[in-house]
């Protein structure tokens, strides 16, 4: 597990790139200390409680929430277990089989895939449209991802979130997405909490998450990544528009 970071004040210094890229030299080492931790675990389990902003023809806006319990077993399990606004469903992957299942309708449908997790979780955004807490975090080209969006990244201090001291840092793409992340501020630098707001869409609509109960290197018992088939549940083809979890 990586040190524990102690922040000098020379390190306050910000880097410039370019002429209209600011990235502050705290807010990378910050990122990549959550980058470490994550990168070199073996398990780990976390609540996401997240809220977003839905279009609604009539209304405008209209504010959904949705809380997941998640369980990741590397390199190539995970199970989400998500209720929210769009009703009760739940995410499994095997290895092998990827499965999606609403409570709500009693259908799920399944797809056969073999990958790690962050290839499972790529391949279900790209192709069908499905999103999974915190996904972003996992990647091992999190940081990079995050410098090479052109735009500028700051270290704004400490705060609390939810009575926990946290390392703030904000940031702004060339696309005009405006970025936060609040990482606990600790030996471990795990995420708290992010934010995204899309400035240049009409309305601004934005998209928080906020993790706690992190639970690293738990065993995690096989049973929880196998899907058994609810009575009468009905099966149908998963495509981008037509799935259980939709």
């Amino acid at each position: 597990m990586i040190k524990k970071i102690v922040l000098l004040t020379t390190l306050f210094a910000a880097t410039y790139i370019g002429h209209a890229q600011r990235i502050d030299s705290v807010a990378v080492y910050i990122l990549q200390q959550t980058s470490y931790t994550l990168q070199d675990l073996e398990s780990c389990r976390f609540i996401a409680h997240s809220s977003y902003d839905a279009w609604n023809d009539e209304l405008g806006y209209i504010k959904q929430t949705n809380k997941e319990e998640v369980s990741i077993t590397f390199p190539n399990l995970f199970a989400v277990n998500a209720i929210g606004d769009k009703g009760h469903k739940e995410l499994i992957y095997d290895g092998k089989q990827f499965t999606a299942y609403s409570y709500v309708r009693n259908q799920y449908a399944q797809l056969d895939y073999t990958g790690t997790v962050i290839q499972a979780i790529d391949t279900l955004n790209k192709n069908y449209t499905i999103e999974f807490p915190g996904a972003d975090f996992f990647y091992p080209s999190f940081v990079s991802d995050v410098l090479n969006t052109g735009g500028s990244l700051a270290y704004l201090g400490i705060i609390e979130v939810n009575g926990q001291p946290c390392f703030h840092i904000a940031g702004k793409d060339q696309a005009g997405t405006g970025f936060q992340f609040w990482i606990s501020n600790d030996n471990l630098f795990l995420p708290i909490r992010m934010t995204l707001v899309y400035q240049t869409d009409k309305g601004q609509p934005q998209y928080e998450v906020t993790f706690s109960n992190w639970e690293l290197n738990p065993v995690n018992v096989s049973t929880l990544y196998q899907f058994v088939t609810p009575p009468g549940a009905q099966k149908i083809k998963m495509n981008s528009t037509n799935n259980p979890i939709k």
